[in-house]
């Protein structure tokens, strides 16, 4: 008796997906809390700080501040944190729920044969402010989608009491 209907599943509780098809079908409609998306973008957030403060302490540590032309040297700082930073794209309200769908979709190829992987890896999306499409794998990669996975979740829904254990 099979007891599941393939495609059925929650944002929390997803279905295995085995094709491309099927990852696109169900990601790109699954309803998504306000709490998930606000979870996303402030992890985003924070890891865009914690690469700059990475790129600043760096970038002093070679450069030590000089005692004449402070402002110079903050200038060139600056510059340099710029330049580090723009590898990292915008992450917009608008593009939060699309990016996280994404984001979703890459994640879940993990049950899929090497075939419908590739295909669900070289798939175009169009992100809102986006003058071209992307592929999945290259927006996953530009938003570092490897370590905003703890922050593509609900932080409430996992925010469970311990389970007592039996003696």
């Amino acid at each position: 008796m099979k007891l599941w209907n393939d495609g059925e599943g929650t944002y929390e509780f997803p279905p295995y997906c085995y094709t491309a098809r099927e990852a696109i079908e169900f990601w790109s409609k699954v309803e998504i809390s306000d709490r998930t998306l606000n979870h996303f973008i402030s992890g985003y957030a924070m890891l865009l700080n914690e690469h700059k403060s990475y790129l600043r302490s760096e970038w002093e540590l070679k450069n030590p501040q000089p005692r004449r032309d402070v402002e110079g040297w903050k200038a060139r700082r600056d510059a340099a944190i710029k330049e580090g930073m723009s590898s990292w794209p915008r992450l917009d309200a608008p593009m939060v729920r699309p990016v996280l769908r994404i984001m979703q979709m890459r994640l879940s190829s993990r049950t899929m044969p090497p075939d419908e992987r590739q295909r669900l890896f070289d798939t175009l999306v169009s992100l809102p402010g986006y003058p071209r499409p992307a592929t999945i794998e290259r927006v996953y990669a530009s938003y570092r989608g490897h370590l905003l996975i703890p922050y593509m979740v609900d932080p409430e829904f996992y925010d469970l009491p311990e389970i007592p254990q039996r003696p």
